[in-house]
């Protein structure tokens, strides 16, 4: 899981360093494979309210049915 949120980093894709640029909405991995960002778990690792910009987070998919669907730009 490392390599992908690296590869789909803000900072990769600023300087072009990433194996995924341009990869929103491709399948990169088997239908079954499903990536949720959940930063409300309860007593969850690293759980905010809030990102360290001050955004309030949310939950979303980054993988869904194994096609890439957002980039991390936080």
């Amino acid at each position: 899981v490392g390599h992908l949120l690296s590869a789909v980093s803000g900072g990769a894709l600023y300087r072009q360093a990433s194996f995924l640029l341009d990869s929103v909405g491709q399948q990169l991995f088997p239908d079954w494979m499903q990536i949720e960002e959940l930063p409300h778990l309860r007593r969850g690792l690293r759980s905010a309210a809030f990102d360290g910009d001050g955004v309030a987070t949310r939950a979303s998919a980054l993988v869904r049915d194994g096609v890439l669907q957002r980039y991390v730009l936080g």
